[in-house]
């Protein structure tokens, strides 16, 4: 099989009724599929355990499969079927035997997989990076603003002072007080 598709995760909104979903990716095993269930309204995630909640389809198969549940995601509940493919090397040549093609190019679409996965993990950091060079921004911006409010204050202050000391007029105790 040739690789032409990148795609390692797929997702779904729970509607209490539907209990299969599909995944449109190949799995060499039915461990190599990560179902979770996140909370929509809390953003909380939990991983879910296979034949406890769910059954895996289409091991195997180019084209993907599908993941049963035992009961249907409710509505505010995403689903998302993560391929995660095992990082082993099972593959085993024998000295001297003909060439296993067809174990062999399933070992290097399971290296692209993998590669696949890794790229897609390395894009999720790159996206919270950003992120948190936003939020540090926006935090010293707001350091900055903050600050500057203070010294405009102060400014006035000083400035009022010296408005009434121009005027000659005495200053009382409470105008001296910064």
């Amino acid at each position: 099989m040739t690789v032409s598709s990148v795609t390692t995760k797929k997702s779904y909104n729970g509607d209490g009724s539907t209990t299969v979903f599909a995944y449109d990716f190949k799995i060499f095993d039915d461990d190599d599929i990560t179902v979770i269930i996140k909370t929509d309204s809390t953003g909380a995630e939990a991983v879910k355990t296979k034949t406890t909640h769910y059954t895996v389809s289409g091991v195997g198969v180019t084209t993907g499969g599908n993941i049963t549940f035992g009961s249907a995601p409710v509505s505010g509940e995403t689903v998302v079927l993560l391929r995660s493919t095992a990082q082993t090397q099972t593959t085993d040549y024998t000295p001297n035997d003909p060439f296993p093609a067809a174990s062999h190019e399933d070992a290097l679409d399971k290296l692209t997989f993998i590669a696949q996965e890794i790229a897609a993990a390395i894009n999720g950091i790159k996206a919270l990076v950003e992120l948190t060079k936003y939020l540090v921004l926006t935090v010293v911006v707001s350091f900055l603003l903050l600050r500057a409010r203070l010294i405009l204050c102060q400014l006035q202050h000083h400035l009022c002072l010296l408005v009434v000391a121009l005027q000659h007029q005495p200053l009382t105790q409470s105008e001296l007080v910064l």
